[in-house]
């Protein structure tokens, strides 16, 4: 019991420097010592929000907030769905958990889908975090998937123009796609429906 004790007693200096930092510094302690124990086996019970076990129980919640948000209905649907499937795999996640499985996943699929997966699930713990639903945000500091697009190569207009020249169409046929070539995007649109109206 006396051991007990003093062991109490000189925490409690450092219980009383942690009080004292940042939010987010106190946040990456917690989550330290929540890794340090798992790596330990020893079972760290979490402070979570009254009625929420686990974040995959703020699903619903944060789709009606993106819903609110006016996101489109394809991508609260796209979200939703890489983020439960994540929580369906690691119901308890850490920011080294999160690092693994979307390095992982860069072996597996595009990196534009990796890069999803992350915003989805930034979107999900932000919201849950910012909101006092769950303790801490293992997506902060974890960075951005860079995605390389490929360039996209269009031939010359000149090039367009002497293929259409060349062409065996009819010369009505040619000299509409000739203008459509030559129109900007908004010009276009407008040509598009006038040409379906007269053919």
């Amino acid at each position: 019991m006396d051991q007990q004790h003093t062991a109490d007693s000189a925490l409690e200096p450092t219980v009383r420097a942690l009080h004292q930092l940042s939010p987010q510094s106190q946040e990456t302690i917690i989550l330290l010592a929540r890794q340090l124990a798992q790596r330990e086996g020893i079972n760290v019970p979490l402070a979570q929000a009254p009625g929420l076990q686990i974040p995959i129980e703020g699903v619903p919640l944060w789709v009606a907030k993106l819903k609110a948000e006016r996101y489109s209905e394809r991508t609260v649907h796209m979200y939703r769905y890489l983020a439960t499937r994540y929580l369906e795999r690691d119901p308890i996640p850490t920011k080294l958990g999160v690092q693994q499985y979307l390095a992982g996943r860069l072996e597996e699929v595009s990196p534009a889908l990796v890069s999803n997966e992350r915003k989805a699930l930034a979107s999900l713990f932000g919201f849950l975090h910012s909101e006092g639903l769950w303790p801490v945000n293992p997506l902060n500091g974890v960075g951005h998937v860079r995605v390389r697009y490929r360039e996209r190569l269009c031939p010359d207009i000149g090039d367009v123009i002497k293929v259409l020249n060349g062409s065996c169409m009819r010369r009505r046929d040619t000299d509409k796609l000739r203008t459509l070539v030559l129109l900007g995007q908004a010009q276009r649109r407008t040509f598009l429906k006038q040409a379906v109206i007269t053919i």
